[in-house]
């Protein structure tokens, strides 16, 4: 436990500087995606003007985390090479993201199925809501830690180009067990705090509602970043001590 508490203390060395850059990027690239939706596409320069913009939002995203990689670890890569690189990351976690939606979409099925399959004396305990539950828990615990195992690998390759091949540092930060207990734990905070905000609706009145829901959405966007580049960092800690 002290050795956890240690790491947690030495995370926040680098998170001032890029807990604003990913507040303020991420904000502005939710705003531009919000006008981006607004344009129409009924003429041909409208369509266009779509495309091009779309793509452009698109290369902001990658050189915000690109710029982001380069405040964690001194890279040696090159901005256009990094932003290439988290391209190859971001379709795997989205392939990963799309395979876990297509198990979840089934897991009503599946706890049909093994309920009906248990003995009488187990089928009480091992109800359908219960076996419900348990699967979005086990597919929350597997999306988290697929996470935790290419958060390393991103960082270090975006970092580093090739050199990351072999895999040294990103080993010494899967030893840790303080950082399996940080990622899982802050996924699952993050996506319970959000859900509850959301859920969540004080007062009466559209003005009050709308207040309201502003004020939730800026406190779950705040707190899930703060969480994100809490484990960017306590991330990128470890690396510099594996190297």
């Amino acid at each position: 436990m002290a050795s956890l508490l240690k790491d947690l203390r030495s995370a926040p060395g680098k998170m001032s500087k890029v807990f604003i850059l990913q507040w303020m990027g991420n904000l502005g690239l939710m705003l531009l995606a919000a006008l981006w939706l607004q344009i129409p596409d009924s003429h041909v320069w409208q369509f266009t003007l779509s495309i091009i913009s779309g793509v452009l939002i698109g290369l902001g995203a990658l050189w915000l985390y690109a710029r982001t990689v380069s405040e964690l670890r001194r890279p040696t890569t090159s901005a256009l090479v990094r932003m290439l690189l988290l391209v190859v990351f971001v379709t795997g976690w989205l392939l990963v993201i799309y395979l876990i939606g297509q198990l979840r979409e089934k897991e009503g099925l599946f706890a049909g199925f093994w309920n009906s399959k248990m003995v009488p004396d187990l089928r009480y305990f091992l109800n359908y809501s219960r076996l419900l539950v348990w699967q979005e828990q086990f597919y929350d615990l597997a999306q988290w830690t697929f996470a935790g195992f290419m958060l390393p690998v991103a960082l270090e390759m975006c970092a580093s180009g090739l050199r990351w091949i072999n895999f040294k540092q990103s080993r010494q930060v899967y030893r840790h067990w303080q950082y399996w207990l940080v990622v899982v734990v802050a996924g699952l905070a993050g996506m319970a705090l959000t859900g509850a905000l959301a859920r969540w609706t004080p007062g009466k009145g559209v003005a009050v509602e709308t207040v309201s829901l502003l004020g939730r959405l800026g406190v779950a966007y705040t707190a899930d970043i703060f969480l994100w580049c809490f484990v960017l960092t306590l991330t990128a800690n470890y690396l510099e001590a594996a190297d």
